[in-house]
């Protein structure tokens, strides 16, 4: 494959590669926009607009300003560290109080309208019934969501895109325990990611501090909202439903979901 260059890569793999000049990660995952290779048994997407994670590698061929390149040699990713690169870092969780609701509702309903067309609206009405018609208790909300695991089309179902962003919304204070067997390799690993580490998704994890008063609401959600065709748009609304059932505002949870079927 053609050598391509790297713009930025993820933390703790900007870490190994100072120490080591170079890392060959085998690949896992191909999808129509990213590849997904392994690094330390993680996850470690890599496009010109990778999902980004502490082990992402942004490949931006155009760009002059480097530290690290990148090419395939059969099934591996090697990168090759050339100098100094740009590291993802994980936002960090704080216990501060969730204040920006009513604009995030604000926000999340312009967003789900005007991408309507490309949501996939069966997951819509699951995810409606799931999150305003039943016991807002998280751990019941995660029991009930159990059997919708895989709903949606795409390498990452919708159902599963949601679940992302509730689990990272929630973030350490809810235990999850899901059976993945009955969705794609992708989602599977991803959801994988997140149970275990609520800050992996960073963007989405960096919407969640937002909606504590941490950083611009409005960037964060969009940035979010772009990530893939729908997926952003759902790990959005499962940010959003996290914070609202936390914060007991029912009231914005029914006009939120109302406002998207």
């Amino acid at each position: 494959m053609e050598s391509l260059e790297a713009s930025a890569v993820g933390e703790d793999l900007l870490n190994e590669l100072r120490r080591r000049g170079s890392v060959s990660l085998e690949i896992a995952v191909e999808t129509q926009d990213n590849v997904y290779a392994l690094f330390r048994g993680h996850l470690a997407p890599a496009s010109d607009q990778p999902l980004i994670t502490p082990y992402s590698v942004a490949l931006s061929p155009s760009s002059k300003k480097v530290g690290v390149r990148a090419s395939f040699e059969g099934n591996y990713l090697v990168l090759t560290m050339e100098g100094e690169a740009r590291a993802y870092r994980r936002p960090g969780e704080s216990s501060s109080d969730v204040v920006n609701l009513g604009e995030a509702v604000k926000i999340a309903s312009v967003l789900g309208s005007t991408l309507s067309g490309e949501l996939d609206l069966h997951v819509v009405k699951l995810l409606k019934h799931l999150i305003i018609s039943k016991d807002d208790e998280p751990g019941r909300t995660l029991e009930l969501a159990q059997r919708y695991v895989g709903a949606g089309g795409g390498s990452t179902p919708s159902f599963d895109d949601f679940l992302a962003g509730y689990l990272t919304g929630w973030g350490s204070s809810l235990q999850a325990y899901l059976d993945l067997s009955n969705t794609t390799q992708l989602s599977r690993s991803i959801l994988s990611e997140v149970i275990t580490d609520r800050d992996y998704l960073i963007e989405v994890a960096a919407l969640r501090e937002c909606l504590k008063g941490r950083g611009d609401l409005y960037s964060s959600s969009l940035r979010v909202a772009s990530m893939g065709g729908s997926s952003g748009t759902f790990m959005l609304l499962g940010v959003l439903s996290a914070a609202l059932q936390k914060s007991g505002r029912k009231d914005l949870m029914t006009a939120l979901w109302n406002s998207l079927s």
